[in-house]
């Protein structure tokens, strides 16, 4: 399942600004290859953080990483014709990229009720259930000795 379609590059930065950006032969016909080929591209940039944590692709889309894919797929638009889109390109990428690592590191989540289980997940054989991994004991120590 593809996170963005040409519909919604098209809600994101007007269907007018689209079809300049991807009229590559100046004929007033847009040029689908090239939109699928940045779709492409946005989502692979996306699944390179994804991947560490879930199996991918993510079905059902989560609303964030839509919005994530946009991002990238409109800063990567704007390079290809920036005459064309007024937003600035390298802030674009740089918010995706920091909310992908943000999505790494766990401080925010993804908007899904059925979350993908994570790779790092115990799964329990007779259960089913997916588990976080258990954090070793800590042990307190005081001069008599750990316990």
């Amino acid at each position: 399942m593809a996170y963005i379609t040409r519909t919604d590059l098209e809600n994101a930065m007007g269907a007018g600004v689209v079809a300049q950006i991807f009229d590559d032969g100046n004929t007033g016909a847009v040029n689908d290859d090239a939109i699928a080929l940045l779709i492409t591209e946005a989502e692979a940039r996306v699944n390179s953080f994804l991947r560490q944590l879930y199996v991918i692709p993510l079905s059902p889309v989560p609303d964030l990483v839509k919005s994530i894919a946009l991002d990238v797929a409109t800063a990567i638009a704007q390079g290809r014709h920036p005459e064309y889109i007024r937003a600035d390109g390298e802030k674009l990428m740089a918010r995706a990229e920091a909310d992908l690592e943000k999505l790494r590191m766990g401080t925010i989540k993804v908007d899904s009720v059925t979350l993908p289980t994570p790779r790092n997940a115990i799964i329990s054989v007779g259960s089913g259930i997916a588990a976080s991994p258990a954090p070793e004991p800590k042990k307190f120590g005081d001069g008599m000795g750990d316990f």
